[in-house]
Parts: C-alpha cells; sequence; structure tokens
C-alpha cells in the first residue's frame, strides 16, 4: 500500500520542470459564492456582497519555496489559494506572497487562506529578523485588500495591506479567519494607514499585534477628510509573547501607534481577548490602548505571569483576570476558535507558539488543504494510518485505486478495529502487486459492498483507479447499509449526468443530495459531477466523514 517511492518521484520531476508545484488557472468574472462551489472552500470563509471581489480568480495550489509575485492585478482579483503553502520566508525569499503593486493598482484584491510556513532561525535576535525582513502577505490595492482564511507561521510581519497610491486615503483593509503564530514584530503592520475591519482572528504569540507607524519621514495626510476613522475589532485574540532570541527577548506592545506628526485610527473593540505573560519591552506604557478607544460587548485583558505584577492600565470597562483564571480563559478562547476552524486544539497550557507547525498530524496535509479537517477527523477516529511512518504523511493528493478503497471502506463501514477474515477467495485477479489488498477486497465482497467491476470471470479491478462515479456507491452503502439501493435517478440534478437509465446517475444524485460530495463546477447553470474524475484519499476521508458522520472523538 505504501506508494511513497512513486509520489516523491513524480514530485521530484515536479519541482524540477517549475520549481514549484502550482495549478494556476484564471476564469474571468466568477463569483465568490461559484469559486466555494467549484473548489470546496473551507465554510469559515464567509463573504458578503459588499466586501467581497467579483473579478477573476486565481487558483494556487502545491508547496513552493519561492516568492509569488504578481505586480500587475485585474481589478477585483480573487487569488484562493486553497492548499497552496509556503516555504519562502527563510528559504527562498524574504516575502512570500506580493501582489498589486502595479500602476495602476488594483482596486480590489482579495486572498483567501494559504499557509505560510516561516523558516527564520529562532536565535535571531529583533533586530536581525527586522533587517531581513521577511513578511507573510504584501497586498496592494486602492481599494479593498482583503485577506481571509490564512494561516501564517514564523514571519517578521504577517500582512501588510498597502494602498497606492500611498497615503491616498482610499484603502480599506479587511482580514477574517485569520490564524498567526510565532510572528517576530508585527502581526499586521498596517503602516499606509488604512481604515478597515479585523475579525474573528487568533494571533497567538506575537512580538506585537497591530502597527500604525508613519515612516515616510514626512506627515502625510493619514486619514482623508471622507476617509473612516476607525479600525474595528471584532472576536480578535491576541496573546504577546518573545518570539525572538530563542524566547528570551520581551515582547513588544499590542498596539504600535506611532503617528509622527499625524494622526493615528481610533479604535472600536469589541468581544477581544488580549494576553501576555510577559513584561513588555520598554515599560508597562506599551500595553496601554491608544486614546480614545471604544469598547463594545465582553472583552478582557489576561495577564498569564506571576500574580500581583501586571502595572499597565485596564481600560474602564474591560474585565482583568490573572493567575489560574486568566490561563483557564486563554485555553478556551483559543481552543474554542482553532476548533470552529477546522485546527487541532493546543494542549493546555502549552504556550510556546514556535512550535505550533501549520500542519496537523500528517507533515503532508497543511491546514489550508481542502479536506485537512476530514483527514484529520479520519485519523482521531482510527481510519487511517496515513501513507507512510516517518514522518507520517497522508498523501492527500494522490488517486486511490480500489485496492485502496477496499481498506478505507471497510475500516469506515466497521471500524478501526476490524482485522478482514473472508470465508472464499473467489475474485479472479492478478494479486501480484499487492496480496495485502486481496482480504479487504474479499471482505467488500461478502459485506456487500462491491460485487466487483466483472462478473465473468469474478473480478475486483484491485489496481483500477477508483473514479468519482464509483466512490459514491461505497459512500451510500457505507450510510445506509450495504444492501441499500438509492431513488431512482431523474437525470435532471446534474449537467453531465442526464441519463437517468446509466447506472451511476442515481447514485450521484442521492450521494450529492446528502452532501457525501460536492460538485465539481457549472455548466448552463446546473453543477457538474463529474463521473469519471479520479478518486484522491483526501476526497475518499472527506465522503467517509460524512458518510459516517464522524467528529472528533
Amino acid at each position: 500500500m505504501n506508494t511513497l517511492g512513486l509520489f516523491n518521484f513524480l514530485r521530484r520531476i515536479l519541482f524540477a520542470i517549475t520549481d514549484v508545484a502550482l495549478v494556476i488557472s484564471i476564469t474571468s468574472n466568477i463569483s465568490i459564492a461559484n469559486a466555494k462551489s467549484v473548489k470546496d472552500v473551507s465554510q469559515t470563509i464567509s463573504l458578503s456582497s459588499s466586501d467581497s471581489c467579483s473579478g477573476p480568480v486565481v487558483y494556487l495550489s502545491g508547496a513552493t519555496t519561492s516568492l509569488y509575485n504578481q505586480s500587475t492585478v485585474a481589478n477585483g482579483t480573487t487569488f484562493n489559494r486553497t492548499g497552496w503553502y509556503s516555504d519562502a520566508v527563510g528559504t527562498g525569499s524574504n516575502p512570500a506572497f506580493s501582489v498589486g503593486y502595479g500602476n495602476p493598482p488594483p482596486y480590489d484584491v482579495c486572498v483567501f487562506r494559504g499557509v505560510i510556513n516561516g523558516h527564520i532561525p529562532l536565535d535571531w535576535s529583533f533586530a536581525t529578523a527586522h533587517d531581513y525582513a521577511g513578511s507573510g502577505d504584501k497586498v496592494y490595492s486602492g481599494h479593498l485588500s482583503l485577506v481571509d482564511g490564512v494561516r501564517v507561521h514564523n514571519v517578521v510581519d504577517g500582512w501588510k495591506p498597502r494602498e497606492l497610491p500611498e497615503f491616498g486615503n482610499t484603502g480599506v483593509m479587511l482580514m477574517r479567519n485569520a490564524y498567526m503564530t510565532g510572528i517576530r514584530d508585527d502581526a499586521i503592520e498596517n503602516d499606509d494607514f488604512m481604515p478597515g475591519w479585523i475579525e474573528n482572528s487568533l494571533f497567538d504569540g506575537v512580538r506585537t499585534f497591530l502597527s500604525e507607524q508613519n515612516q515616510s519621514e514626512s506627515t502625510p495626510v493619514t486619514i482623508g477628510p471622507n476617509e473612516d476613522p476607525y479600525i474595528r475589532l471584532t472576536q480578535v485574540y491576541v496573546r504577546l509573547y518573545p518570539t525572538n532570541s530563542n524566547m528570551t527577548e520581551p515582547p513588544n506592545r499590542w498596539f504600535k501607534w506611532m503617528p509622527r506628526g499625524t494622526i493615528n485610527h481610533k479604535l472600536i473593540i469589541t468581544d477581544s481577548v488580549f494576553a501576555t505573560g510577559n513584561i513588555p519591552d520598554g515599560s508597562w506604557s506599551q500595553l496601554s490602548f491608544p486614546d480614545g478607544t471604544t469598547f463594545q460587548g465582553t472583552n478582557y485583558i489576561l495577564w498569564l505571569g506571576t500574580p500581583g505584577v501586571y502595572q499597565a492600565a485596564i481600560p474602564p470597562g474591560v474585565t482583568f483576570l490573572e493567575g489560574q483564571a486568566a490561563v483557564d480563559k486563554w485555553n478556551q478562547v483559543r481552543n474554542s476558535w482553532l476548533v470552529a476552524h477546522g485546527y487541532n486544539p493546543r494542549p493546555v497550557d502549552d504556550f510556546n507558539p514556535m512550535d505550533d507547525m501549520p500542519y496537523g498530524t500528517f507533515a503532508d496535509v497543511w491546514a489550508s488543504h481542502p479536506y485537512y479537517q476530514d483527514i484529520e477527523i479520519l485519523y482521531a477516529n482510527g481510519l487511517t494510518g496515513g501513507c507512510n511512518t516517518s514522518p507520517l504523511k497522508f498523501c492527500p493528493d494522490q488517486i486511490m485505486d480500489r485496492a485502496q478503497a477496499a481498506v478505507f471502506m471497510v475500516r469506515g463501514a466497521f471500524g478501526s478495529g476490524y482485522v478482514p477474515n473472508p470465508s472464499a477467495n473467489l475474485f479472479q485477479d492478478d494479486w501480484t502487486p499487492g496480496t495485502w489488498a486481496r482480504p479487504w477486497a474479499e471482505s467488500m465482497r461478502e459485506t456487500n459492498l462491491t460485487t466487483g467491476c466483472k462478473a465473468s470471470p469474478l473480478l475486483y479491478c484491485p489496481w483500477v483507479q477508483l473514479p468519482r462515479e464509483q466512490v459514491v456507491i461505497f459512500g451510500l452503502k457505507m450510510k445506509y447499509g450495504n444492501f441499500y439501493q438509492p431513488p431512482p435517478a431523474t437525470g435532471t440534478v446534474f449537467a453531465d449526468m442526464a441519463n437517468p437509465n446509466y447506472y451511476a446517475t442515481a447514485w450521484a444524485e442521492k450521494a450529492y443530495a446528502d452532501g457525501l460530495i460536492t460538485n465539481c463546477g457549472v455548466l448552463g447553470g446546473k453543477p457538474k459531477f463529474c463521473p469519471s474524475t479520479l478518486v484522491t484519499r483526501g476526497l475518499g476521508a472527506y465522503v467517509i466523514v460524512r458518510a459516517k458522520n464522524l467528529t472528533m472523538p
């Protein structure tokens, strides 16, 4: 079953040819709603029509050690980075992702998901890291700069929203569903003074949270007469941490407000938490909230250090906790956010963000992968051991053959402890490529999960790759029982499965209706099923999790 050698061989060829395994396609005038249905974008990404991009969609996926750099970007472009993973910072380039800095800039730019895993040495001081200037995302626009669902680890600055022209007073920033750890300087460097929103995001271990610092060496108009004077933070969870010099240099501050003769935005903070366990670099005043800050809802300051030491000002209406109550509160808000966004919870009292790697159980399943959560659930329920043990890998994009599918489906149907022990070996296939598969296939037959691929002679076709039209049969039998038959087909659901008499149409329609599988696109206003498209191990995990209604145990 271990096909790691072939997988790595093909991967080396691909990297040798392109230096980056990117799959990029551009389709004009695709709405975000359509992009979600086509690419299985995580449900944590939720945009309204008023704050999304309506131009072309650029799909990025695969792993890279090179900067993704695109100066000329069409208005309203969406970069959908589901399944995209960057190791560029600290290995191949300083920044990981930089778009939109051409002349003219795009009016709106949206960036969805993606993992940026920096490799800045942990023993570097803040000064050394700052001089290196390795940032995660740098997004330029004339109006909206939106980043949603990103995962960023161990870079200098997490996100740099930029407006062009600089200090043009036309830009708006919006960040949602972001998860950052081990940030060596600013999680968000808003040094072009853009108003906007930061919502439902976790910054667990950063030197500084939000910077609005005038670095222009002049006094530009930072807030124009018609510009929104506010930055709004809603359900934002921030923990400062000594991320530099092997975690010995103290952190800096939550807000780096340095106008230098200009005017900073005011803050409206709602239902948010600010935590730290270290005396800040400089003085306790570093932890003051900017003048004019408005607090709404329920907000907390958590002191995770020695009780009785905290000396910074506590704004009226903000709840201050220290000692075990503060620790418990941070663990609760952090792990609730992680689970809600499809990540594994962090161990209780584990406050070191530098080892919070941006992938889960499997080294090759990154947090941005569309089937990340399903694979984690499958593993937690004991239904997969992956495709390789050292390091532990799942091979989520590897195409499944029917032999692998037999193991997936039998374990999914009967549990992780099931041991195949068929009473007879009736399939007449050539099992030489992998005798391990035969008892699983025979168990599929004996439990009526399959009748094989050919009746005379009776064959299972273990080495034939599995298409979508077959995986839905396995999934529905797993959900409803081995003798299940779907309702008659209508032939009206899918644009590419209009024949109700075709053997797989009824199965496809029922599986789609039950949410066991998504459509693969849209044609003429109808969803497409793509019956002959081959099934990856990741999609197999998706089907099993939904067929068995699995959750994290």
